[in-house]
């Protein structure tokens, strides 16, 4: 059985390791990250900071014309990390197999659409997701 053109378990798998990453984190082991001074140089590739920054809800159409997904993640060793400027961790490589997935089954081509991940501490994510700051899992 196919939902959305994905295969069934394909879709299983990413909402266990989506929840395993909500519910193995604690609050209390939440730390948020650290603040630059200045912004990295742009990279190619990545999508325009205007649409991961703006706050906005909608459906998964409106996210492919963004061509942009938030995910808000838990900001911890395990899960979400920063190492040397690089994004590592359980829930980065779920996103990266998504951003993987949806451009091969949207056959976007060189037009991209990118899975970004947003660190948010536990107790922000609700209230983040409320606002805008990310997109719902339910409307992919």
């Amino acid at each position: 059985m196919q939902v959305l053109g994905f295969p069934t378990r394909r879709l299983a798998v990413l909402a266990l390791l989506s929840s395993v990453a909500l519910i193995a984190t604690g609050a209390a082991a939440q730390t948020q990250a650290p603040a630059s001074a200045t912004a990295p140089p742009a990279k190619t590739g990545l999508p325009p900071i205007r649409n991961v920054a703006q706050t906005w809800t909608g459906d998964f159409d409106g996210m492919v014309k963004r061509r942009v997904i938030r995910v808000l993640v838990p900001y911890s060793k395990t899960f979400y990390f920063v190492d040397r400027a690089v994004q590592r961790g359980l829930s980065y490589e779920t996103t990266q197999l998504l951003e993987a997935d949806l451009n091969k089954k949207l056959k976007t081509g060189n037009i991209k659409v990118h899975v970004v991940c947003i660190p948010a501490t536990r107790g922000e994510m609700i209230p983040h997701l409320l606002e805008g700051r990310g997109d719902s899992p339910w409307a992919i």
